[in-house]
């Protein structure tokens, strides 16, 4: 009996765990993509001034670029933030 409640209380705790698990795996990924998003002001502020590569630029924010062609609220955005917060006179 007692062997059975013990069985019992591990697998819920493995359980509550597992549920925490996905619950940090899905916020690390949200707060990992709004880096990447806000990530394009200052690299891009670092572009105009000479200390980061323009290819290394295109071609990581090459995915926000297709976003912000195709989806004008996005286009806005990233024109607003790195024009007018970090201004850097491009983000394409």
């Amino acid at each position: 009996m007692i062997e059975l409640r013990i069985e019992e209380q591990t697998a819920e705790r493995a359980d509550e765990r597992g549920g925490f698990g996905l619950v940090r795996w899905v916020i690390c990924v949200l707060l990992a993509l709004i880096l990447y998003v806000l990530s394009i002001g200052p690299v891009a502020k670092m572009t105009i001034s000479g200390n980061f590569p323009l290819t290394v630029y295109s071609s990581m924010y090459s995915p926000l670029r297709a976003i912000a062609s195709n989806y004008t609220p996005a286009d806005r955005f990233l024109g607003w933030y790195v024009g007018e917060v970090w201004a850097a006179s491009f983000y394409h």
